[in-house]
């Protein structure tokens, strides 16, 4: 079976809603779930079963069984993981099928499967990567899957379309939970991008991008 391989972006750094709360990808989280993706116990598991790509999250007992999560096979693995200024992406390599799946269209977005533990209150950081599913409704949204030629698939893209994203979640500026809501229901109500809805938002409630 040929394989291809070719960075994509797992998720951009900021703060997302999620069951739990509110869940957050930082730089230094990032770099965390590289410390455990590169460690013995990590090089061991990839070694024993690879660390894979489903459709959905079949894997995940809250999500086995439900339309859209009922497929097993792997269409690829993650192969490393790199930090870059724009959030935490993945060298994937890819099956014949995953590559079919892509080049079609069928999939455009990546939603990861990992390990939370509790910062504070509501809000959860991620630690470890088990996994990664194929989705067109992403909890995280991050840069979408192209069908690109292969050269440029192997690159890293400079600029994210989630720029404006990150800047409303640094530090000092970090986005109400209300203000996440709305971009959701935006995004579900218009069709567009999490980055459009993202500035739509922003002009109609600028209060709710402040500290919380």
């Amino acid at each position: 079976m040929r394989k291809e391989s070719c960075w994509v972006q797992v998720a951009p750094y900021g703060i997302f809603t999620h069951p739990k709360g509110l869940q957050r990808l930082t730089r230094p989280s990032a770099n965390e779930i590289i410390q455990q993706f590169n460690s013995l116990y990590g090089r061991i598991m990839r070694r024993l079963k690879g660390l894979p790509i489903y459709i959905g999250h079949p894997d995940d007992s809250e999500f086995a069984g439900l339309p859209g999560h009922t497929d097993k096979g792997v269409y690829g693995t993650v192969q490393e993981l790199a930090v870059r200024k724009e959030g935490l992406y993945a060298r994937i390599e890819w099956t014949d099928e995953g590559r079919k799946l892509i080049n079609r269209g069928k999939y455009r977005y990546l939603s990861p499967r990992w390990v939370l533990r509790s910062i504070y209150a509501d809000v959860y950081e991620p630690n470890r990567l088990l996994s990664i599913g194929l989705t067109n409704s992403p909890n995280i949204p991050g840069d979408p899957i192209k069908a690109r030629p292969r050269p440029v698939l192997n690159n890293i893209p400079t600029r994210s379309r989630t720029e404006g994203l990150v800047f409303c979640n640094s530090r000092y500026n970090n986005p109400q939970p209300e203000f996440l809501k709305k971009v959701h229901e935006h995004m579900d109500k218009t069709g567009e991008t999490y980055l459009t809805s993202w500035k739509h938002i922003k002009g109609r409630y600028p209060n709710l991008c402040a500290s919380f």
